[in-house]
């Protein structure tokens, strides 16, 4: 006679081992435990997904006219162009890079540069030059070849670090 409350059923599956069930149990084993595995391991992920923070996109400006000593000079027929300005390979990417100690830099996933960094640093450098300088004409990298330029500066930035919201260091 068979067992009101559990009956033994044997199957065996394609790779020829026998499964133990009870028809109490059907549908309740493994494949129940894998689905409920795999339901909240997608819940993970899609929270993980939504919670990403906005990345936030910087570029450099010249500083006020009032922070700026601006000299009476008479050289206002002098031309000087800003050469090619060459920056660190650590800084030559999109993310912005601060330094944590003498020897760590950290790339920040999310604070970046709203544009090319030697770029936005030669813009700021001839302008903060013209204004220390009282000239009108100084002029960022590239400078047409027709142009005539009395002086060329070239800029080697060998450091251009600091802590985001923080005094940045220039060397």
């Amino acid at each position: 006679m068979k067992d009101i409350y559990k009956s033994e059923v044997n199957s065996k599956n394609t790779l020829g081992l026998t499964n133990h069930q009870t028809d109490s149990s059907a549908g309740f084993g493994i494949d129940f435990l894998f689905k409920g595995m795999a339901c909240v391991g997608l819940s993970f992920m899609l929270y993980g997904c939504g919670t990403t923070p906005p990345s936030n996109f910087y570029t450099l400006s010249s500083l006020p006219n009032s922070e700026q000593k601006v000299k009476e000079t008479n050289c206002h027929d002098v031309t000087i162009a800003v050469g090619r300005i060459t920056f660190p390979d650590y800084l030559q990417q999109e993310n912005i890079v601060t330094r944590t100690s003498p020897n760590k830099l950290v790339v920040d996933e999310f604070n970046r540069w709203g544009g090319a960094i030697s770029e936005d640093f030669g813009r700021v450098f001839a302008l903060n030059l013209s204004r220390q300088l009282n000239i009108d004409s100084v002029f960022p990298y590239p400078v047409s070849e027709n142009f005539d330029v009395m002086y060329r500066v070239g800029v080697d930035v060998q450091q251009f670090d600091g802590e985001l919201g923080e005094i940045a260091y220039l060397d």
